[in-house]
C-alpha cells in the first residue's frame, strides 16, 4: 500500500502532534489530527484568562531548539523571530538579594552569597559542561545517559557545594520548571545549560504559538474532540480510535495512530496495551503548575525575583510585567512546588490567590492600591519530570518502538526532553520512522 493511502491518525494538536502530522503528510500519508480544544498548541499557546492574554505552558524558546529552528526555516518564519534581551534578574532568600541569571557566565564568581570555596570550585564543572556540548544533543535527553545517576541536588553538591545548589540551582529550577533539584536528574542541566552559549532566546512576533497556527492551517484537524479510547485490531493491522464530538460518540479506523498528548493521559487513553508500554508508560511523571496574575492599574518596571526554597513566602518567581504588545500590566507570581502541592492536595486548584495574596502584599508595597483584579491559573499536566533512571526506561521503550511496524506510536516531550524543542524534535522523529517502517 503506498504510504498517501494510509490513513494516520495523530491524537493531539501540540507542537509534537503537529509536527507529527506536518512531516506525515509531506511524506505522502493521509493525515488527520483530533484536539479536544478550540485552538492548537497544547501547552504553547496563548489564552485569555480574565481579560489578560497567558500563556498555556512554554513562556520562550532557544535557538538550541533545531528541531524547531529547521521547522521555523521550511515555514519560512524567520521574519516572525523576535529575540529577547537581558532582564533584570534577582533571587531572594531569608538575608537579602542578589543577582542570578539563567545563562551560564562568570556571575557566580562574584556572587558574595556563596562561599569563596564553592566559587572556586565552579571551575569543576567546565570539563561536564564541555563534554555535553559535543556529546549530547539539547533536545534529546537520552543522548546524556550516561550523568542520569543520582540527583541534580547529589551532582552538584558532590561538585560544587550545597549553598550552590541552595543560592543558584535549587531557585532557578523552581521558577523555571516548578522542580526541586532533588526530584530531577542531573542530565537536564548537562543537556541544556552547556548549548547555552552562543545561543539566545526568543518569542514569535504574533505570540509564542503562532508556528502552531501555520502549521494548522495546512492540516486537517478537527477540534473540540475529546478522544475517549485508542484500541489496535485484534484480528489485523492498524487501530481504532474513539471520541466524543458534539455530545456523540463516533470512531475512525487507521492504519496508524500517533498518540502525541502528554504522557500520563497516554496512559489512560491506549488500551490492550503491550508489555514494554505498560512498563514505560508506568514510568511516565508529570508536575503540575499554579500562577496567579494581579493585574495593575500602572506599568512597573520590568524585573524577575526568585525565591530560595528557605524564603517564608509561597512564591518560586514574582515578575512584574509591564503594559506591552496590548496586554495590561502584571505581576506573574508562580507559586512554589510546596505551594502547588499544597493547592492540589487540598482542593485550591482555582482559589490559588488566597495561598500568595498575603506574600505578594508583602513583596510588592502599593499592591491593594494598584491592584485592578487577580486571575489563576492552574496547568496539570505541566512538564515531564525526568527524575534519576527515567532515561533508562526511556531510552528501552524508543528501541522496542524502533524495533518493527507499529500500529500505535509515541511522540511528545516526555519522549525526548522537557522543553519545547524536544516535543518538536519528537514529533519530527516518530515522522521519519514511520515513513522508514512504511516506506
Amino acid at each position: 500500500m503506498e504510504s498517501g493511502q494510509r490513513k494516520v491518525v495523530v491524537v493531539g494538536a501540540g507542537i509534537a502532534g503537529l509536527t507529527a502530522a506536518f512531516h506525515l503528510q509531506q511524506r505522502g500519508f493521509n493525515v488527520v489530527v483530533l484536539e479536544k480544544e478550540a485552538a492548537p498548541g497544547g501547552r504553547m499557546r496563548q489564552v485569555e484568562l480574565g481579560g489578560l492574554r497567558v500563556n498555556t505552558g512554554a513562556r520562550l524558546l532557544y535557538t538550541f531548539y533545531t528541531p524547531l529552528m529547521e521547522l521555523i526555516r521550511q515555514l519560512g518564519l524567520e521574519e516572525e523571530i523576535v529575540y529577547l534581551g537581558h532582564t533584570r534578574m534577582r533571587c531572594n532568600d531569608r538575608g537579602g538579594d542578589y543577582p542570578i541569571a539563567f545563562t551560564p557566565g562568570l556571575g557566580p564568581l562574584f556572587n558574595s552569597s556563596l562561599k569563596l570555596s564553592t566559587r572556586l570550585r565552579l571551575i569543576r564543572l567546565l570539563p561536564d559542561l564541555l563534554r555535553a556540548r559535543f556529546a549530547t544533543d539539547p533536545n534529546d535527553m537520552s543522548s546524556c545517559a550516561y550523568a542520569d545517576h543520582g540527583t541534580m541536588a547529589e551532582y552538584f553538591t558532590a561538585r560544587v557545594g550545597r549553598d550552590f545548589v541552595d543560592k543558584i540551582v535549587d531557585p532557578l529550577f523552581r521558577g523555571a520548571r516548578s522542580w526541586n533539584a532533588e526530584d530531577v536528574s542531573p542530565a537536564f542541566f548537562l543537556t541544556s545549560t552547556a548549548h547555552m552559549f552562543g545561543h539566545r532566546a526568543f518569542t514569535f512576533r504574533r505570540g509564542i504559538g503562532y508556528i502552531n497556527e501555520v502549521l494548522a492551517s495546512q492540516l486537517d484537524i478537527r477540534y473540540h474532540t475529546e478522544v475517549l479510547g485508542i484500541e489496535r485490531e485484534r484480528d489485523g493491522p492498524g487501530a481504532t480510535v474513539s471520541w466524543l464530538e458534539e455530545g456523540a460518540e463516533r470512531e475512525l479506523y487507521a492504519d496508524i495512530v500517533v498518540c502525541a498528548t502528554e504522557g500520563v493521559r497516554a496512559r489512560h487513553l491506549v488500551a490492550n496495551q503491550s508489555l514494554p508500554e505498560q512498563s514505560f508508560l508506568a514510568d511516565v511523571r508529570y508536575n503540575a503548575l499554579g500562577v496567579v496574575y494581579h493585574v495593575l492599574k500602572n506599568s512597573p518596571a520590568h524585573g524577575i525575583n526568585f525565591y530560595t526554597r528557605d524564603h517564608p513566602s509561597a512564591l518560586a518567581i514574582l515578575e512584574t510585567v509591564p503594559e506591552r504588545d496590548n496586554n495590561k500590566p502584571h505581576l506573574f507570581c508562580e507559586l512554589s512546588p510546596e505551594a502547588v502541592e499544597q493547592a492540589s492536595r487540598e482542593g485550591l486548584q482555582g482559589e490559588l490567590g488566597q495561598l500568595v495574596r498575603r506574600d505578594v502584599a508583602q513583596l510588592y508595597p502599593g499592591l491593594e492600591r494598584e491592584l485592578d483584579h487577580t486571575v489563576s491559573q492552574w496547568i496539570e499536566p505541566m512538564l515531564p519530570v525526568f527524575y534519576p533512571g527515567y532515561i533508562a526506561s526511556l531510552r528501552r521503550f524508543a528501541e522496542h518502538q524502533r524495533g518493527a511496524r507499529q500500529a500505535i506510536y509515541y511522540c511528545g516531550d516526555y519522549m525526548a526532553q522537557a522543553l519545547v524543542g524536544g516535543a518538536c524534535g519528537s514529533g519530527r522523529d516518530i515522522a521519519r520512522l514511520i515513513g522508514e517502517h512504511y516506506r
